[in-house]
C-alpha cells in the first residue's frame, strides 16, 4: 500500500509540473503585454525599464520560468496583472 502511494504523490508531481509549466509557456504566447501600452508609451524609456526590472519581464524566458518555478513551489504566485 505504501509502494502504491508513493507512486501515485510522484505521478501527482509530475502531472503538476507539466500544467505549471503547460501554464506558463501559454501565457508567454499571449501577445501584448501586462501593462497598457497606452499609458505604458506615455513613460519615459527609464521609467519603462524600471518597471520591466521590477516585474523581471526583461530576463531571459528561462530565467523567469526558473523564478516561476521557485516562487510556485513556496507558494508565491506573484502579482495578479
Amino acid at each position: 500500500m505504501f509502494k502504491y502511494i508513493c507512486k501515485r504523490i510522484v505521478y501527482l508531481l509530475i502531472t503538476l509540473l507539466i500544467i505549471v509549466t503547460t501554464t506558463f509557456f501559454l501565457m508567454k504566447k499571449l501577445p501584448g503585454t501586462p501593462f497598457d501600452t497606452e499609458r505604458f508609451s506615455m513613460l519615459s524609456a527609464s521609467q519603462q525599464t524600471q518597471f520591466l526590472e521590477k516585474y523581471g519581464l526583461n530576463d531571459p524566458v528561462i530565467v523567469q520560468y526558473g523564478k516561476y518555478i521557485g516562487n510556485v513551489f513556496r507558494g508565491g504566485f506573484g502579482t495578479s496583472f
